[in-house]
């Protein structure tokens, strides 16, 4: 097969991308990238002792979409390689999912070959993307303003995903395909310039090819290898500065710590923070303006609260960086009846309980999670809420004089992260114990007390 497999080859050697014995199945549209990537493995698979499959998703977006399907369906049986196929409407989808043609075809499509892998028990999709390909992706990344990760386009390699025709140009591609009598579909819609990567494969590509350099393509696929490679690094030592500066991780929480952050290179900082939302959410994206944002805030070691999408956020404090996932949504609970036990937030259980008076009880708690009070100096409803801008309570034993909630938070260390999750209990506006802390002096028990009211703070085991 020539030079085409021959740099496929050599590519696979530079990448690992597969090898011999492998179970791979073959991302095939009916188009001349795909086709010729059908051939190519077609005639490896003995030589490699490979074990192929075909999957084929029709978009439903063409009238010639079903004609397609038959034409793969077909030219897998004069090469008996099994067939999967599956039919989903990607108008009906994209309006469902409220995102572009382009983005949910791109996510059905990635689902529909991880179902049909898992079913077959193989181990690699193997997608028909070539150097134009990623001289498209490179463009449309740097017309975005992307970083390190942007430019360097579509990986060879991603988890089980491989490109093996990613070093071959669409003008290789073209004439092997003719050379080997290779037949295939030419989809309409990639002449649609109302599509974005269109745009730039019609207009930018081949006006920069003729005013400026004309092996564009080639030039952009060198850059992505360059930024690929200068990302590996990178990836690497993120991993190690992560490490270092990790202070606590769980699978809701990750706590840097900010001095040992801060004595990083911008750059590896940067990555930090990536590596970070990455384990958290399985995603490391931030928003050029976001992570400058960040990092002035960082350095001035002045507290704020960044939240980044609906399930992360991020606390800047004066020593510790805090990433938080999923957090519940906060909402004020009122207490209309005693005994009564209420669900908060957080996964926190307030329980409220009239109980005679024992001062061994009392006096004998062990936990900051309970307290009691004087019955007498509360009446229903109750409400537990959070704090709010010029909060203040009588701190227990406090010389009857008031303190700002903020400074109280201040002088006990509590975390700016923490601060506005604890629960208050609360009458008429008034604090009456800042749950598992502080009692306020004006409804502790008196001497004349026979009975009093039990509070508790629980958290819930899922």
């Amino acid at each position: 097969m020539g030079n085409l497999l021959k740099k496929v080859l050599d590519f696979n050697k530079q990448h690992l991308l597969f090898s011999k014995n492998d179970r791979i199945l073959l991302a095939v549209s009916g188009g001349i990238d795909s086709m010729v990537l059908l051939e190519v493995f077609y005639s490896l698979r003995n030589d490699w002792n490979l074990q192929l499959a075909v999957a084929h998703l029709n978009h439903k977006l063409r009238p010639s979409a079903d004609r397609e399907a038959d034409f793969v369906q077909k030219e897998c049986e004069a090469r008996r390689i099994e067939f999967y196929c599956e039919s989903i409407n990607i108008r009906d989808e994209s309006k469902k999912r409220k995102t572009s043609i382009e983005t949910a075809a791109r996510a059905v499509r990635y689902d529909f070959f991880r179902r049909t892998m898992e079913k077959l028990h193989f181990n690699i999709v193997a997608t028909g993307h070539n150097t134009n390909d990623q001289a498209e992706t490179v463009l449309a990344f740097l017309l975005r303003g992307s970083g390190v990760t942007g430019l360097g386009g579509i990986k060879p390699k991603r988890e089980q995903y491989i490109r093996p025709l990613l070093g071959v140009t669409r003008k290789e591609i073209e004439k092997f395909a003719i050379e080997h009598n290779i037949v295939w579909h030419e989809d309409e819609s990639n002449k649609d310039i109302q599509f974005r990567r269109n745009k730039i494969r019609h207009q930018l590509i081949p006006f920069l090819e003729k005013n400026f350099n004309p092996n564009m393509p080639k030039t952009l696929f060198r850059l992505a290898s360059a930024m690929q490679e200068t990302f590996h690094y990178l990836e690497h030592e993120r991993k190690v500065a992560f490490r270092e500066c990790l202070i606590e991780q769980t699978d809701k929480k990750i706590v840097l710590d900010i001095n040992k952050y801060l004595a990083y290179f911008y750059i590896v900082q940067k990555y930090i923070l990536l590596y970070a939302i990455e384990r958290l959410s399985g995603e490391g994206f931030l928003a050029f303006e976001t992570i400058s944002e960040i990092q002035n805030h960082l350095y001035k070691k002045k507290p704020k609260l960044f939240r980044l999408n609906p399930h992360i956020w991020i606390y800047c404090c004066d020593r510790e960086l805090v990433l938080l996932k999923n957090q519940t949504e906060i909402k004020s609970v009122t207490i209309n009846k005693i005994p009564g036990e209420y669900r908060l937030w957080d996964g926190y259980i307030f329980e409220i309980n009239s109980v005679p008076f024992s001062l061994d009880e009392i006096t004998g708690k062990k936990d900051f999670l309970t307290e009691y009070i004087d019955p007498q100096t509360v009446e229903l409803p109750l409400l537990v809420r959070t704090v709010k801008n010029g909060d203040k309570f009588y701190p227990l034993h406090f010389s009857g004089h008031s303190k700002r909630l903020s400074d109280y938070f201040v002088d006990q260390k509590i975390p700016l992260y923490q601060r506005n999750r604890i629960p208050l209990i609360t009458c008429k506006n008034q604090i009456i114990w800042i749950g598992g802390c502080r009692l306020d002096d004006r409804f502790k028990i008196k001497q004349k007390t026979k009975t009093v009211l039990r509070l508790q703070l629980r958290k819930k085991i899922e």
